[in-house]
């Protein structure tokens, strides 16, 4: 039997023959242009624009692929011996079980420089195609490149105690469950410990903040807690029993520090940014209109500018020089885990949401309050062009309210000329409101229903139909057109007593468009 410290020379002397024939095995090379693919997909929209901080967190998902092939790799790596019948021969070699095992863990983390090579052209290719918002998190980047080192020590651990190959699949099912105990998106901190993370719900991400160095601590530890398991398999000197102790410890810790309640200061400050979104964004007036948003959020206000901009040249000159804000606002509605609509303060964590006063965090106040997440279909689906925003620019101008307030509360304005004004504005700003029609489902009462939307529309006005059937149908008339009825009859058409008929006969449109003869205003 070797010294420990032959064995460490060892295990080094064979640890760059192991990642050489990991490096040049076929299943590693078609899984790296894979994983960049992969990569992509994970982060995959028809949004305009994407937060760095929460691509930062999905970029994990990409690389767990490459993890699961070392897995198999390394599995098969050290059964290699066995495979070929010649574990006999070797066991007599100068070289211990102890370190050809410690050479294997070694040439296992040559996937690790391969998945920073990985996220490195992913970042160009972000970059040069969806130029995200903000700056990439170090630290969450960090974790999938822990994933693949802890793919190659699972695989070795698994070959040093399993007598077959085959067993290198349940083991890549058992990592599948086991995180998948943990994603979710609810008030349970325990969903930190998951080997990856769901991106933070609300799309604000000061709200909602993963310990990621303690969570680099905890998958070290349970990586380190693995080969100690391999070596296991053929020393159990007091050397490993020490490292055990200690690693457990660590990861015990690392739990610990993770999954701990807030305390009531963090707490209160986090739900400041709810309560008071004021004294935390960066604002910016541009032609009498302010424009307010979170920090790493700001560059989405020169989206909101232009949609102004196009707005505003159809407006009557008494409706373009009143004071305007647009203000970011978390939306009372964001999706959760399933692709589904929760309330926001289901979905994160209870000390914060105990704070959170409604009335301060979504008030009746009249102004254009553009959501956290980009405008599109349900579960990343196409974008819709700043359609949300644009139509609640249009509701402000025509008196109704442009935002939902309190707990998702709107009203109803159907038939009305004024309603069938705002959606036509907020198309002409770009908006797709075409998409938008032929997607959202119609109820059992006639009403269109967005229930399941994971994003819906935070819109204060609840449309019929027929009025976004109208303003499609408007859309179809000449600018000029419609600019000089609007110009001529605006006081008259933004009256609540005026009905949607009245401005397609203005128009020249067929009044068979509007079909609805219940009108319901609750605005």
């Amino acid at each position: 039997m070797s010294t420990p410290g032959i064995n460490r020379r060892v295990a080094f002397a064979l640890a760059p023959g192991e990642a050489r024939r990991i490096v040049r095995s076929v299943p590693f090379l078609l899984l790296l242009p894979l994983s960049v693919l992969a990569l992509l997909m994970t982060n995959a929209s028809d949004a305009a624009q994407s937060l760095w901080s929460q691509e930062s967190i999905s970029a994990a998902l990409g690389l767990v692929p490459l993890g699961w092939c070392l897995i198999a790799l390394t599995d098969l790596a050290i059964l290699r011996d066995k495979r070929h019948g010649v574990d006999t021969m070797t066991a007599t070699m100068a070289a211990s079980d102890t370190a050809r095992t410690g050479g294997h863990l070694l040439g296992g983390f040559i996937g690790v420089p391969f998945g920073a090579a990985l996220l490195a052209i992913f970042y160009v290719i972000e970059e040069a195609t969806s130029n995200p918002v903000g700056s990439p998190d170090l630290l969450e980047l960090a974790v999938p490149l822990l994933i693949v080192a802890g793919g190659a020590v699972v695989g070795i651990a698994v070959g040093c105690w399993l007598p077959r190959a085959l067993f290198s699949v349940p083991a890549i099912i058992a990592t599948l469950v086991i995180s998948g105990q943990f994603r979710e998106w609810r008030i349970s901190r325990t969903r930190f410990l998951g080997f990856t993370a769901n991106e933070t719900a609300t799309g604000l991400p000061g709200l909602e903040v993963r310990p990621s160095a303690l969570h680099l601590v905890w998958l070290a530890s349970w990586i380190a807690i693995m080969a100690i398991v391999a070596l296991a398999r053929h020393s159990r000197g007091p050397r490993l029993v020490g490292a055990a102790v200690l690693a457990v410890a660590v990861a015990v810790a690392a739990a610990a520090g993770q999954v701990r309640p807030l305390d009531a200061e963090t707490a209160a400050a986090r739900a400041d940014l709810l309560n008071h979104p004021g004294a935390h964004q960066v604002c910016d007036t541009v032609n009498g209109v302010e424009y307010c948003a979170y920090p790493d959020n700001d560059e989405n206000i020169a989206q909101w500018q232009s949609i102004v901009a196009a707005i505003r040249p159809h407006l009557p000159a008494t409706v373009r020089r009143p004071a305007q804000v647009v203000s970011q606002r978390v939306p009372w509605v964001s999706g959760n885990s399933s692709c589904g609509p929760s309330d926001t303060l289901s979905l994160i964590d209870k000390p914060i949401s105990d704070r959170v006063v409604v009335s301060e965090a979504w008030p009746a106040d009249g102004r254009v309050h553009p959501g956290i997440v980009s405008e599109q279909l349900p579960c990343g689906g196409r974008d819709l062009q700043g359609l949300f925003t644009g139509v609640q620019v249009g509701a402000w101008a025509v008196g109704l309210p442009p935002a939902q307030s309190g707990r998702g509360e709107t009203c109803a304005a159907d038939g009305q000329s004024r309603s069938v004004i705002a959606l036509w504005l907020g198309a002409t700003a770009g908006g797709r409101l075409d998409t938008y029609i032929a997607d959202a489902q119609i109820g059992a009462g006639g009403r269109i229903d967005l229930r399941d939307w994971n994003d819906p529309p935070t819109w204060g006005v609840d449309w019929h139909p027929s009025d976004l059937r109208a303003a499609l149908a408007m859309a179809g008339v000449p600018v000029v057109q419609v600019d000089q009825v609007l110009a001529e009859h605006w006081d008259e058409l933004v009256d609540p007593v005026t009905p949607t008929t009245r401005i397609l006969q203005l128009l020249d449109l067929p009044t068979a468009v509007s079909t609805n003869t219940d009108r319901l205003d609750t605005c």
